[in-house]
């Protein structure tokens, strides 16, 4: 049985409640179109990029989100997330970010991570999905 790569967290960007989803799969960071436009988040539509999905196959996609603050509990991720319509996430933080971290210690079967967050520990709690991240019966 394969582990899981992925992981999902409660988070925010400017006051509104978002999905995370940690994903040591995604080479980048991405995030919603529909939401970044909901939020008023500026918006870099000079910037293409193709994505290959898990499937094999490989889109094209533009626009891109600088210095987006994405609040997880009490430490915020500053990204750069690249457009892209993620289903049911509204961020997937990638290598892009996982990389900045240096060294992290994963509890799969808990859904647990911790790295060094400057001069303090930082630890994530998440869920395999969204009701268990929201606390939803």
């Amino acid at each position: 049985m394969n582990q899981p790569q992925t992981l999902k967290l409660r988070g925010r960007i400017k006051n509104e409640e978002v999905v995370v989803m940690v994903d040591s799969g995604a080479s980048h960071n991405f995030v919603s179109r529909v939401l970044m436009e909901k939020l008023g988040l500026g918006i870099d539509e000079t910037v293409r990029f193709g994505v290959c999905l898990g499937n094999g196959g490989r889109i094209q996609c533009q626009g891109l989100c600088r210095n987006l603050r994405v609040e997880l509990g009490a430490y915020t991720a500053i990204i750069t997330g690249h457009l892209f319509e993620l289903g049911g996430v509204d961020v997937i933080l990638g290598v892009d970010w996982l990389r900045t971290l240096g060294e992290v210690l994963l509890d799969w079967n808990r859904l647990r991570m911790r790295f060094s967050g400057g001069d303090q520990m930082v630890e994530l709690k998440g869920g395999s999905d969204v009701a268990e991240i929201f606390g939803v019966a």
